[in-house]
This record gives structure tokens, C-alpha cells and sequence, in this order.
């Protein structure tokens, strides 16, 4: 049983723990400490392409604000991970030169985020259009870019802009069918 209590106290150090079963079927599992991973360098543009296909979230936000139609735009691109790669997260400022993080501590998450319109406009699409995502990703981001050229264009201060928009985010992230 030696095996097995190691591969317990292991598994109970990951990120989900141990489930409530296991909990009660091993009281006394004591979890391995993780030693913190202090990430000191600058990800390769490549591999945070992919990272991104993963962890990344390309959105779109609309909500009701003061401009002619009652509503405003917001375009935000946002990578979460555990606090414990807040380094990591960081290290993404100065990667793509733009954003900033956040720390929901009740959560233990840090993200990474960039909202700002020039930012998004000179720093985040120019640096995915160089290193492109290639997983089912990459049809958000695309997304992402169309609205953008929308918002640019001032379209969703008409209502047939707005409009268009609310249909790009309605097929985005979760809204969009396999």
C-alpha cells in the first residue's frame, strides 16, 4: 500500500486534489509540497501562441454605457493560471509590451489581461497574426479581429454595428457550435 499512499499524496498536490472518495477512503493522505517554479525568462513566441490555444480567452464585451445606441464595446484578451505562475503571467507584459495582472485571491488565479483598444490594436492582433494560433482557438481570435476592425470603424455606434457585433459574440468562446 506504500505505492499507492505516495501516489495519493502526490495526486492531492495537483490542482483538483483529491475528490471527496478518495478523501474519505484515505483520511490521513498528507499532500506532497510543491515547490514554487520562479520563471525568470521571456516565453518563445511560438510556444506562448500555443499556450494561448490553450489557456487564452479572446472576448468581447457588451454592456450598456452612454454612447448614441445605450451601449459600449469592449474587446479583452485574457490568460488565467493558478497564482502560483504569477511570474509566468507577468512575464507576458513585457512579451507583448502591453496589459496588465490581476489577483483574485479568494480563487487562487492571476490573470493576464489587455483591454485597452490601441493596445490590442498595435501589440496583441500584430503579434498573433505573426505567430498564429492553430487549434479550434484560432476561429475566436478571428472573431476577435473582425470586431475589432468593427470597433475601429466605429460601427457600433449604429445599430446595425451593434448588431453585428452581438451575432460575432453570440458565435464566440462557448456560443460557438463544434
Amino acid at each position: 500500500m506504500g505505492g499507492l499512499v505516495k501516489i495519493l499524496a502526490l495526486k492531492s498536490s495537483l490542482n483538483n486534489g483529491l475528490t471527496l472518495e478518495l478523501k474519505g477512503a484515505f483520511p490521513n493522505i498528507i499532500s506532497v509540497e510543491r515547490s514554487l517554479f520562479e520563471f525568470t525568462g521571456n516565453p518563445d513566441s511560438n510556444w506562448l501562441a500555443g499556450f494561448t490555444d490553450g489557456e487564452g480567452c479572446f472576448s468581447l464585451e457588451i454592456s450598456k454605457g452612454t454612447t448614441k445606441t445605450g451601449f459600449s464595446v469592449a474587446l479583452r484578451f485574457i490568460i488565467s493560471q493558478k497564482s502560483r505562475d504569477i511570474l509566468l503571467l507577468k512575464s507576458f507584459i513585457n512579451k507583448f509590451g502591453c496589459g496588465s495582472l490581476k489577483t483574485v485571491s479568494d480563487k487562487g488565479m492571476s490573470n493576464y489581461s489587455c483591454s485597452k483598444l490601441v493596445d490590442i490594436n498595435n501589440y496583441i492582433i500584430p503579434f498573433f497574426n505573426k505567430y498564429p494560433i492553430e487549434g479550434s482557438k484560432r476561429l475566436d481570435y478571428l472573431d476577435f479581429c473582425r470586431a475589432a476592425e468593427l470597433i475601429n470603424a466605429k460601427a457600433h455606434l449604429t445599430s446595425e454595428g451593434l448588431e453585428e457585433l452581438r451575432q460575432i459574440k453570440a458565435g464566440m468562446n462557448r456560443g460557438r457550435l463544434s
